[in-house]
């Protein structure tokens, strides 16, 4: 699977988790709503910031992230992993 769908998913699985819709998701991170989704869908990269930004709106961290299968890793999307501080 190409990185940018990776992305998306992980991004959609957090995004849910915390309730959020695209749009407001979009609106809390500073970005349009189009944007967002095409992220979401992996028909668009984005730069480390933007993913930054991004990873902070859905309320964890960066490590949380890209833990995880998609990721090789072991630690699913849970409770625990949704709830993150990231300082800007």
């Amino acid at each position: 699977m190409k990185i940018e769908l990776k992305i998306g998913k992980r991004l959609r699985e957090f995004r849910e988790k915390t309730g959020m819709s695209q749009e407001a998701a979009a609106f809390k991170a500073g970005y349009d709503r189009s944007y967002w989704g095409k992220v979401e869908r992996g028909e668009s990269s984005v730069s480390i910031t933007v993913l930054y930004d991004f990873i902070c709106t859905v309320e964890t961290t960066v490590p949380v992230f890209f833990s995880g299968p998609l990721f090789n890793g072991s630690d699913p999307v849970s409770e625990k992993n949704v709830v993150g501080s990231c300082p800007k």
